[in-house]
């Protein structure tokens, strides 16, 4: 057998054994993603409203104010805990 194929069935062997990386826990998923989203798209469409999309401060000002309500979302869920 050549080594392609060597590699080929113990990658299928090793896929039959359930062999998974490990799950990575240190990245915490955040909270109410749902009003999360709801704000962003706001933002993006009261920039889109007023300004082209290839306008180069468009996106800089998506950027800058996505940010801040990403913060102010961040600092109601501290206070809430």
């Amino acid at each position: 057998m050549s080594g392609f194929v060597k590699a080929g069935f113990s990658f299928l062997k090793n896929l039959s054994k359930g062999k998974t990386s490990p799950t990575i826990s240190s990245v915490k998923i955040k909270k109410n993603l749902f009003k999360r989203r709801k704000d962003r798209d706001a933002i993006v469409k009261g920039v889109d409203k007023h300004l082209k999309s290839s306008d180069p401060t468009s996106s800089e000002i998506k950027r800058k104010f996505t940010k801040k309500a990403s913060s102010i979302h961040d600092k109601y869920e501290k206070k809430g805990k």
